[in-house]
């Protein structure tokens, strides 16, 4: 019943515990699955942990799951845990693990119940991003706004001076030119936010020790630059003693804001497509698409097939 109600962020383990003898443990993940939860059993054991890495380092034998480094080096991140054995506690889910003397554990898994989603279908857009907005204020604590002058950031903190929310004790920008230095004062002026500009590092040795900082405090390869930025901004805030930022980060992909959206609209429409499927796929060899898509997470024999479908269809249009 208490998962029901819970919002936030969080993973969470418990143990239940008869004369001293544990009996069951369970594990829930919060509802948008912002904090990581893993888990291995063997056995009798059960090591649970925020870090897989850190139960990696706790089993004897541990090897890499092959769909992991497909997904690494097709999406540039990793889905889930990167080892085998070592599994992961989806979002919004509650794993139970009932002690057995002779299986070791019976594990049942369910979806958690949360009271706390948004009904999304009943709200407009703007709705939805006001209720998002209010639920991350925190209402007896200071916070902080990033604020690069961009849409996405600029339009969350217009809500909450609109809105008449308690407003953020600070807005930071993590700047690398003159002009978003300019783009996030004005912004800030404008809104009546206190204002503070976190600047990029110049030296290269400096870089490198921020870049082996970040690489410490990662469990598994990760190729997303904003890992640096991110690092001094949050550095940077944590000295005013802050817990919470909001941010626009997302929202591009959520509104398709990028420049490569566009592009993927032009090639995909009609005329583009059937001259990339004629010209380009159509002369591409069997045996050569089959090695560059081995490890490819469609898996090489559903993609191959795909692909002659298309030249097929290509041959009678």
């Amino acid at each position: 019943e208490i998962s029901k109600n819970l919002d936030g962020m969080y993973a969470i383990g418990v143990g239940y515990y008869f004369k001293d003898r544990l009996i069951k443990v369970s594990l829930l993940r919060d509802k948008y699955g912002q904090k990581p939860l893993f888990f291995h059993t063997c056995g009798k054991d059960l090591i649970f942990s925020s870090s897989s890495l850190l139960i990696a380092k706790n089993i004897n034998k541990v090897n890499f799951k092959k769909d992991s480094l497909s997904s690494f080096f097709t999406l540039g991140f990793t889905l889930g845990s990167i080892y085998e054995g070592i599994n992961e506690v989806k979002r919004n889910q509650i794993i139970h693990f009932m002690k057995d003397d002779h299986s070791g554990w019976i594990v049942k898994k369910k979806e958690i119940k949360n009271k706390n989603y948004l009904h999304v279908k009943e709200l407009s857009l703007e709705e939805i991003i006001y209720k998002s907005i209010e639920e991350c204020i925190p209402h007896n604590n200071d916070y902080a706004i990033s604020l690069s002058g961009g849409i996405d950031s600029t339009s969350i903190a217009s809500i909450i001076s609109r809105k008449n929310f308690n407003k953020p004790l600070k807005a930071y920008c993590y700047a690398t030119s003159d002009e978003e230095i300019n783009k996030s004062s004005n912004t800030a002026n404008y809104l009546g936010l206190d204002h503070e500009i976190v600047k990029a590092p110049t030296c290269l040795d400096e870089i490198k020790e921020i870049y082996k900082i970040c690489l410490k405090g990662c469990d598994v390869p990760i190729s997303d630059s904003g890992l640096i930025p991110n690092y001094l901004l949050t550095k940077e805030i944590s000295k005013d003693k802050i817990k919470v930022l909001l941010s626009g980060d997302g929202g591009d992909e959520l509104f398709l804001g990028y420049n490569r959206h566009v592009l993927l609209d032009i090639l995909f429409s009609t005329k583009v497509r059937k001259f990339f499927l004629k010209n380009i796929v159509n002369n591409i060899p069997i045996n050569l698409l089959s090695i560059l898509v081995k490890y490819s997470n469609y898996g090489s024999t559903n993609y191959i097939t795909r692909v002659n479908q298309l030249k097929q269809l290509m041959k009678i249009n």
